[in-house]
């Protein structure tokens, strides 16, 4: 279910996709929310949400990492994680 999708980290994304989000009005957090609120609020947030959840699936995508760090993704972009 839609309520159930959390992106973390989330900066670079076409255009289906920001309908997704807005569409379905998925969570989702920049690296700009992140530096904003720190990282250790965002995750003790989705922790409470997600903690009467069974089951929990993490998808982690190496490009969500700033340039500086993963330099072997085949789409870079500035100002990850």
């Amino acid at each position: 279910k839609p309520e159930d999708i959390t992106f973390l980290g989330l900066r670079d994304f076409e255009i289906q996709e920001y309908h997704l989000i807005r569409d379905h009005q998925l969570k989702h957090y920049s690296p700009y929310d992140i530096k904003a609120k720190g990282l250790s609020a965002i995750l003790n947030q989705i922790q409470k949400y997600y903690s009467d959840y069974d089951d929990v699936y993490v998808s982690f995508d190496v490009d969500v990492l700033d340039t500086s760090i993963s330099t072997g993704t085949v789409t870079p972009v500035y100002y990850g994680l």
